[in-house]
């Protein structure tokens, strides 16, 4: 197994505010909104996804997974139960971000960790727009 640098930032800090784009302001992530949080991609955002799946592939994305072997079409649910086939995904969806996250220039990463007892995280990828 080889080693990857990944840019990221690991807060539990905060997690219950929206999240801007580094890149532009934008806010990208709002988990203050009433039901489900509020997902509003700039064309900065890579992904958005959590220990559970995507939630959001940009374009700058897309290719990367699908070289992995993931098929990115359509409905998320085929495309989650192929990247758990698939040994890419072999170490939880963290891993597998940090993976797209390295293979795009200047990309880095917003890890929130979620409060107990759920816990679960949230993965943020960001590059500039090309």
């Amino acid at each position: 197994m080889t080693t990857q640098n990944v840019s990221c930032l690991t807060t539990t800090a905060f997690n219950d505010h929206p999240l801007h784009c580094p890149c532009c302001g934008a806010r990208v992530l709002d988990v203050t909104a009433p039901g489900q949080p509020q997902l509003t991609p700039c064309p900065h955002t890579l992904y958005i996804a959590s220990d559970e799946g995507f939630e959001y592939i940009g374009p700058q994305a897309r290719p990367v997974i699908e070289a992995l072997g993931i098929a990115v079409d359509g409905d998320m649910a085929p495309m989650l139960s192929c990247a758990r086939d698939n040994e890419a995904f072999d170490e939880g969806f963290n891993a597998l971000t940090d993976r797209v996250t390295a293979s795009i220039d200047d990309a880095f990463k917003l890890e929130l960790g979620g409060p107990a007892p759920a816990g679960l995280a949230v993965y943020v990828g960001f590059a500039p727009a090309r």
